[in-house]
């Protein structure tokens, strides 16, 4: 209903990059997700981290060189 030419939706999983604040239970998880990234079925690393720098690079990326239509990404496809 919006009526525009190229609309990109981003859906990443836990973000993962430095942050002022500090979050023990998150960087344990990042650190599983590092660990056992490898070991996990396909279905299961769409639930993986998505790195910051390259979510950003993404979307600049997008900006420049778009298509028309809706375009949903999960973290798989960031």
């Amino acid at each position: 209903d919006l009526n525009v030419p190229s609309l990109y939706i981003y859906r990443p999983s836990l973000l993962i990059g430095e942050r002022e604040e500090k979050r023990l239970a998150e960087k344990l998880g990042i650190l599983a997700f590092k660990s056992l990234g490898s070991l996990l079925p396909s279905k299961a690393k769409k639930n993986l981290g998505t790195d910051v720098h390259l979510l950003a690079q993404t979307m600049a990326n997008h900006i420049t060189d778009f298509r028309p239509g809706t375009h949903i990404l999960e973290s798989v496809d960031i």
